[in-house]
């Protein structure tokens, strides 16, 4: 039998109550939003943790009693629509999940469970720990370079692009102006930076594109002991250069990420890979500017799965002045056809077209086409444009595998939305109960305090007929949302020892706690007023002794004007005051 009788009609939040201004009135017209479902009694055997086999369903988590499930009625996505998810959800270690591991988890998003569903919290662990975590310094690498702290060289294996003085190093490190975590790419044997570069660099920090690693700032040092140029970009935790995450040392393609029947990068994957570098080159060569970053070492996939462009300005820097921006562009065409051809022939160092008009559609073996033949003349220059077409449709698969991206993170935004409402409340009960203060000592002993402190012990403290504790969430959370929207449901409150027994609704125990909290909270804005008539605490001096007091002296307790009994000089009449010299 429900513990709410057979007519029980879930109840609906106060028009004056938090949950109801916060819900805008509406309730449970709002489907994302909890919702008091008619429960069991709870579970009095769940003796193992928070796992009740009656209350908690491994399958549905301790949804029902707070998170609202997805109705029947919703159609499933079907495998067209999901053509482009596998690269779009969140990988932990850089893995890329199937179709149906996607599906599954579209299906229970929202009442898999009452947290933060396992793998989105591991991601974002992974990505606290990789921006946290901090390496030895290395012999000779400076810790801290004006406002950048805890700097620690991500690659040990610096890389010669701008000459044979000229060495880039990575590093992380964290920014004491804001507290963000940056990565840094450090030029060696840099003697200046150009006023055209620095025109360059500041147009690059306009550029915007979720494809783009963002350019911050650029600054000259010495601290490596030499001429040194520092470019800091936004900070990726756990991205990968497209060699090390598609490639083996030997160049040839990791196999998990090769399609069926095809030598080298699934065709969905390609896709994704297409329409978001050429989502990055069109923003860049609509400023009128050009990459020049276009490679497998520049071209790096984050922890969610995408693919992002780094380095973007260091180019401009470190190379002689070009104006002829035109050849920049189509030079950033041509290299964008050349790693897509790595990809697709599943070697770093394939070209060939053979085995890509051998296993791909017609549209992508146009796309390679377009890139690989870019031209500018003075008819008709090639424009990442033009690629449009032989993307065709495929584009609103990948916007629509960034919907479901969101979808995923708002569905557990609002449990931890929904957690952080209770643990607020959480908050305020805990500060109210088992408080004494000086002046009443049985302050939480008495009053309201004393009801909401056997709350407590209903909420927390259940036992079962035999005395063994029970552990159910579900009545927990149950119980909080009811006393968070204060319901005029009645609920029993029995002391420890079960000769006390008092009945109280969720509303006035609502209405208990927060006069009860806000009476704290005025004694601790009320003025400390000292009581004078008894002797405080002797004063110490900066020497770690009592400082003498008038009594100590054996004088008159008025004998330096009205001063009260107990009051301590700073110093004796006749003792010098302590300084450097005194002993």
């Amino acid at each position: 039998m429900s513990v709410f009788g057979n007519d029980h009609i879930p109840p609906q939040a106060p028009s004056g109550s938090r949950l109801a201004q916060y819900l805008n009135g509406r309730n449970q017209q709002q489907p994302q939003q909890p919702q008091f479902m008619d429960q069991g009694r709870f579970n009095s055997n769940a003796m193992n943790g928070f796992n009740s086999t009656e209350s908690f369903d491994p399958n549905r988590g301790y949804g029902n009693a707070y998170i609202p499930t997805i109705s029947n009625e919703d159609a499933p996505l079907n495998k067209a629509d999901l053509a482009m998810l596998t690269t779009n959800i969140p990988l932990v270690g850089l893995q890329v999940s199937n179709e149906d591991t996607l599906k599954q988890r579209w299906a229970n998003a929202g009442h898999g469970s009452f947290f933060t569903e396992p793998d989105i919290r591991n991601e974002l662990m992974q990505r606290q720990v990789a921006m946290q975590c901090h390496q030895s310094s290395s012999a000779g690498e400076p810790a801290v370079v004006e406002h950048l702290r805890n700097l620690r060289q991500i690659g040990r294996t610096p890389v010669m692009r701008y000459g044979p003085t000229c060495m880039e190093y990575t590093y992380k490190g964290m920014n004491v102006n804001d507290g963000l975590t940056y990565s840094v790419h450090r030029i060696s044997g840099v003697r200046q930076i150009s006023p055209y570069a620095m025109t360059q660099l500041e147009n690059w920090r306009r550029i915007s594109n979720s494809n783009i690693v963002r350019f911050h700032e650029v600054l000259q040092t010495c601290a490596w002991n030499d001429n040194s140029v520092l470019f800091i970009y936004e900070f990726q935790p756990l991205a990968e250069t497209i060699l090390k995450h598609f490639f083996h040392s030997n160049g040839t393609l990791k196999s998990k990420y090769s399609g069926q029947g095809v030598p080298g990068l699934s065709e969905q994957l390609a896709w994704s890979f297409i329409i978001q570098i050429s989502s990055a080159i069109r923003t860049i060569h609509s400023a009128q500017m050009a990459s020049r970053c276009i490679d497998v070492n520049r071209i790096m996939v984050n922890a969610s799965g995408r693919f992002v462009i780094t380095g973007s300005g260091i180019p401009d820097a470190m190379n002689e002045p070009n104006k002829n921006i035109m050849s920049l562009q189509i030079e950033d065409l041509r290299m964008f056809g050349a790693v897509l051809c790595a990809l697709l022939n599943g070697s770093i160092n394939g070209h060939s077209n053979v085995n890509i008009d051998m296993h791909y559609s017609p549209d992508l073996r146009n796309v390679i086409k377009v890139l690989c033949n870019a031209h500018a003349s003075p008819s008709r220059v090639t424009s990442v444009n033009e690629i449009m077409p032989m993307v065709g449709a495929r584009f609103y698969a990948q916007v629509e595998a960034l919907q479901i991206r969101i979808d995923l993170l708002e569905n557990d935004l609002v449990k931890e939305l929904q957690n952080g409402r209770l643990f607020r409340l959480l908050c305020m009960l805990c500060t109210v109960t088992d408080r004494n203060l000086p002046k009443e000592p049985f302050w939480s002993e008495q009053s309201e305090r004393y009801m909401l402190k056997l709350f407590r012990d209903y909420v927390f403290h259940q036992v079962d007929p035999y005395g063994r504790p029970v552990m159910d969430l579900e009545h927990v959370v149950l119980s909080l949302n009811k006393l968070d929207s204060g319901v005029e449901e009645m609920v029993q409150l029995a002391s420890s020892d079960n000769e006390n027994i008092l009945l109280n609704s969720y509303k006035q125990l609502r209405q208990y706690l927060e006069s009860s909290f806000d009476y704290l909270k005025r004694e601790m804005e009320n003025p400390i007023t000292p009581d004078l008539s008894k002797p405080g605490p002797p004063m110490i001096g900066p020497d770690g002794q009592p400082l003498v007091s008038d009594a100590a002296m054996g004088m008159p307790p008025d004998a330096f004007g009205d001063m009260p009994p107990g009051y301590v000089l700073p110093f004796a009449p006749n003792v010098p005051p302590p300084g450097p010299s005194r002993r």
